[in-house]
């Protein structure tokens, strides 16, 4: 397996100035311009088990560590990062698993944690990154070890699922959905990966309430609230209901109601420019024409939810 890197990381820095370049360790930089803003990185200052505040990437930043650092095993969040999961892991800490290590390393924001830890050989892949050749926990346990962290509120960020959920639970299934769409993490894996890592009985609760075709953290905090507003009202809830006019595919919704006819859509930032703002316009009026009423909701307007389904019924 090889892993590419979305921004490359720099071993040398002859050739560039230094104030273009971001640090990641004692051996590898990046340009500060593929870095998020500081703003975004001080917001997920939650994230981090150690409340430690990086301006840069973490799979940028887990790389750099991994690499420096061969005869370890890269875990968790950092693990996950380096995969390619797009969510919920800047801000977290970056850990190493080595067994030789005499005591527990903490994290700064230029060094990784090392803790001492084993696996079992098949918990563990050697896959090539840039050049080197590094160790890293399979997809299935970097989610198990994550989830720890989530269940034991040692990594949190802001997650609303109503009145009925607690913010600790959505955020577990907001991971779950997350590596099984974008990584394709089956599962039942991550159960097997689970044991003597996570709560069984919690762990089973996680995997029943999750989904593969979430495409982002705050549509998993939108499917929570339809499946309380379908429940009090005796709806038939779907996810993913394509909708056609004259053979013609118009557009997926991400959940429907079918009884009241709601097509509910969740609009991230991609739908600001104008091209997609024209597109989605004309999705809502064939919507309209096929007799469904459409509702799109965006990062300012999910908090009334149910406030303005009601109105539509």
């Amino acid at each position: 397996m090889y892993i590419e890197l979305g921004h490359q990381i720099l071993p040398n820095t002859a050739n560039f100035p230094v104030e273009a370049l971001e640090r990641l360790n004692d051996r590898y930089w990046m340009f500060k311009s593929d870095c998020p803003s500081l703003d975004q990185t001080y917001n997920l200052v939650s994230l981090s088990a150690n409340r430690v505040r990086y301006s840069s990437p973490a799979a940028q930043r887990a790389a750099a560590h991994i690499m420096s650092n061969t005869e370890c095993v890269l875990t968790g969040f950092g693990a996950l990062a380096l995969y390619g999961l797009p969510f919920m892991v800047d801000g977290t800490d970056t850990v190493l698993a080595n067994p030789r290590t005499v005591r527990k390393i903490p994290p700064g924001r230029l060094q990784p944690s090392v803790v001492r830890t084993h696996f079992e050989s098949k918990e563990v892949w050697t896959v090539s990154c840039g050049s080197s050749k590094v160790q890293i926990v399979t997809p299935a346990v970097a989610t198990a070890q994550a989830l720890r962290l989530i269940r034991l509120e040692k990594v949190t960020w802001s997650a609303h699922g109503g009145a009925e959920v607690d913010a600790t639970f959505v955020r577990a299934v907001q991971l779950v959905d997350a590596v099984r769409r974008f990584l394709n993490v089956d599962a039942y894996e991550i159960i097997r990966a689970g044991n003597n890592r996570v709560n069984e009985r919690w762990l089973l609760k996680v995997i029943k309430a999750s989904s593969r075709v979430a495409d982002s953290p705050k549509e998993t905090e939108m499917r929570f609230l339809a499946v309380q507003f379908a429940a009090k009202h005796g709806f038939t809830l779907v996810e993913q209901l394509p909708l056609y006019r004259e053979e013609k595919l118009v557009t997926v919704f991400d959940l429907a109601l079918i009884e009241p006819r709601i097509g509910i859509m969740y609009d991230g930032s991609h739908h600001n420019t104008r091209d997609q703002l024209v597109k989605d316009n004309m999705i809502d009026i064939d919507a309209a024409a096929e007799r469904w009423t459409p509702v799109r909701f965006r990062l300012e307007t999910l908090p009334r939810f149910f406030e303005k389904l009601e109105s539509l019924i």
